[in-house]
């Protein structure tokens, strides 16, 4: 039973954020409970553990007697997500230049070659996924790997963010198949060249993304 209040709480958790993320919640807006409850099908407990949560992450504040109001999202939070997740990924990418089978190269690339103009953008985030996990999943450090793993839902969102960005999905893939080739070459210092260069695109992406849609949502 409580495998699945978790579950509830981590999908009220993602609902939430992904909506801060992209203005679906306006800045400084009440957190209406029961909609979210209502839209989800759930009760008030997963997603009053959600907003908890949230409000530990600097995402939403708690006033007294008020309740939950939205944290203005900024700029200045995709940067700190990307960097955080540059250094990470960079770190854990030694292990899997020394580590990585044969297979998995082979699986993620059939992903990546498989894409064109007309796949449907969750098959571009499939890829993504299956790139950046196949690097995190040989860092060593337990740490870090927690420390990622708090990052998912916001460097998800931020994903999203990124690919609205004219063009961006196949510019991507094409970063990622450069990555996988040093990958398999076992060329640490191209890999790592690529992987910074990819992961700065995205953050610059991102920012472009963000802009276009804090003017859509809110003017200004």
């Amino acid at each position: 039973m409580k495998e699945k209040k978790e579950s509830l709480s981590d999908r009220a958790y993602a609902y939430i954020l992904e909506r801060i993320i992209t203005f679906e919640l306006a800045p400084n807006a009440p957190v209406v409970e029961d909609a979210i409850c209502t839209e989800l099908h759930i009760s008030r407990t997963p997603v009053r553990e959600a907003l908890r949560r949230l409000e530990a992450e600097g995402f939403v504040t708690k006033i007294r007697n008020l309740g939950s109001f939205i944290r203005p999202y900024t700029q200045e939070d995709i940067r700190e997500s990307c960097e955080i997740r540059k250094i990470f990924e960079l770190y854990a990418l030694k292990s899997c230049v020394k580590q990585v089978k044969p297979e998995e190269i082979n699986a993620v690339r059939a992903l990546l070659l498989e894409l064109t103009e007309q796949s449907p953008v969750e098959a571009y985030y499939a890829s993504d996924t299956a790139l950046h996990n196949m690097i995190t999943k040989y860092c060593i450090n337990a740490k870090i790997h927690e420390i990622l793993k708090s990052l998912d839902v916001q460097l998800e969102a931020i994903r999203k963010i990124s690919a609205q960005t004219p063009k961006r999905l196949l510019s991507s893939c094409e970063e990622h198949l450069a990555i996988l080739d040093m990958i398999e070459e076992m060329d640490l210092q191209k890999a790592s060249i690529f992987l910074e260069r990819h992961l700065e695109n995205v953050e610059q992406s991102s920012l472009r993304a963000y802009q276009r849609l804090r003017v859509e949502k809110l003017g200004t």
